[in-house]
């Protein structure tokens, strides 16, 4: 979804860098992610910087070519075995990056990423209420099955869009655009109708 989600709202992207780190669950996700992109690989090239230190990264995310997309799936130890927080890396990426970050977690919605379809930690956070609810009312975790968790309603953080000139036209069907500026009759209507 993060992939075809690129390709809607930027439909001339060649290139996706794949922020990734080097821990050794990071490399598990690195295997799964390889798998899900396949498909893209005739229309896609993908760099993996998960073989990369963080200020590497940092340079080679500066210079991209144009027609770029970055995903960020996450950080925690550099090829070099320096640790980061996501909380400090993302940041400092979308300082220089010259191409604009997806993400599938939204929470860093708000922030640094375009957006798109994502997880909701609002929903697993209830989910997760309800479950232990119903543990501490008697039943044996084991007994209780709650389907998967698909992707919320897609989001979109109007600011991104126009740093890097996403049209609202290219949004898939239904999507929230957030943290748009008010028009000038949300800002004054009060003084307009007093």
């Amino acid at each position: 979804a993060i992939i075809e989600n690129i390709l809607h709202v930027l439909p001339d992207t060649k290139n996706v860098a794949v922020v990734l780190g080097n821990s050794p669950f990071e490399q598990f996700w690195l295997e799964v992610l390889r798998k899900e992109f396949a498909p893209f690989a005739d229309r896609l090239s993908f760099i993996w910087y998960n073989d990369r230190s963080f200020a590497d990264i940092l340079k080679h995310a500066a210079a991209l070519p144009p027609h770029s997309a970055i995903y960020w799936h996450q950080m925690n130890v550099d090829a070099a075995g320096v640790v980061h927080r996501s909380g400090k890396a993302l940041p400092t990426l979308y300082a220089v990056a010259n191409a604009p970050i997806f993400d599938f977690n939204d929470a860093f919605f708000g922030g640094e990423i375009v957006g798109g379809p994502m997880n909701s930690v609002v929903e697993a956070s209830r989910l997760t209420v309800a479950v232990a609810v119903r543990i501490l009312g008697g039943e044996k975790a084991g007994d209780i099955k709650i389907p998967p968790i698909g992707f919320a309603t897609p989001k979109f953080d109007w600011r991104q869009m126009q740093r890097w000139g996403i049209s609202e036209r290219r949004l898939p069907s239904g999507s929230e655009i957030h943290f748009r500026d008010p028009t000038t009759w949300e800002r004054y209507y009060v003084q307009i109708l007093l």
